[in-house]
């Protein structure tokens, strides 16, 4: 979750679909989702993994690769504050 810059929410969510570019082994599926009642400019990217692992791993990857770095600092510039929050997740339908 990230709160971005006045004004920015859209363009962060435009440079999330810059992922879409990276390595196939990188991708994961995402949603990208804008706040309607919080704080303005909150921006959530939910993705499902097999596990944290395997997410600290992309991580990694991801940040070792040039398209992958370059895209995370364009976002880094419009980010105001930001967290991680991993669930598990105990039901699905």
């Amino acid at each position: 979750m990230c709160h971005a810059k006045f004004g920015q929410a859209g363009p962060v969510v435009q440079l999330f679909t810059l992922f879409d570019a990276l390595p196939e082994s990188l991708r994961l599926p995402t949603r990208v989702l804008t706040d309607l009642s919080g704080p303005f400019g909150t921006v959530v990217v939910e993705q499902i993994v097999a596990s944290i692992d395997d997410y600290q791993r992309r991580l990694r990857e991801m940040f070792a690769d040039q398209e992958g770095l370059a895209a995370m600092g364009a976002l880094a510039e419009l980010f105001a504050s930001g967290h991680r929050e991993y669930y598990t997740s105990e039901a699905e339908r």
